[in-house]
């Protein structure tokens, strides 16, 4: 939600709709300026099974290295609670649902930070230029199959979409 209230109320509306046996929250969800507080209270509310994001890892002591991330994040400190803060930040990297069959993931079972599906390929290693790519599929499968799950989900790219790895 990246603390989006607004965009959070409009997708929860279409959830309660659909009324899912299972909600999953992938990470990432007070980031942002457009009421972190109630998109919060909005989320916590769902009972749903949650991972942290990147940003969650944000809310460490030492999450937050730039000047202006520091200064988000004390107006963030005045938004939110230091309990709510606090559970956020020790959400799990990862969780499994449905008998173990269902891994849920924010970027990587082993990172946050990193993407499963996609690549930052660099252009300009000296710029930090590049662009997203597709990673490979051979590469892709070997880092799914020791994971014995049936399905991975994962958020962080902010980019819908599935893909079948192996037979």
């Amino acid at each position: 939600a990246h603390g989006n209230a607004c965009a959070l109320e409009a997708v929860l509306c279409e959830v309660r709709q659909a009324s899912p046996d299972l909600t999953l929250n992938l990470g990432d969800q007070v980031e942002g300026s457009a009421d972190p507080a109630r998109a919060y209270a909005m989320q916590a509310a769902l009972g749903a099974t949650e991972v942290r994001g990147n940003n969650e890892e944000k809310l460490w002591p030492v999450g937050r290295r730039g000047a202006l991330a520091r200064q988000f994040g004390d107006w963030l400190g005045t938004q939110l609670g230091a309990a709510d803060l606090d559970r956020l930040s020790a959400l799990p990297l990862t969780a499994r649902v449905a008998n173990g069959t269902v891994l849920a993931c924010h970027g990587t079972p082993t990172s946050a930070w990193e993407m499963l599906l996609w690549q930052w390929q660099f252009q300009d290693a000296a710029t930090g230029e590049g662009f997203y790519r597709a990673r490979d599929p051979r590469e892709l499968l070997s880092m799914v199959q020791p994971l014995d799950a049936e399905v991975i989900v994962v958020g962080h790219t902010h980019r819908p979409g599935a893909t079948l790895v192996g037979d």
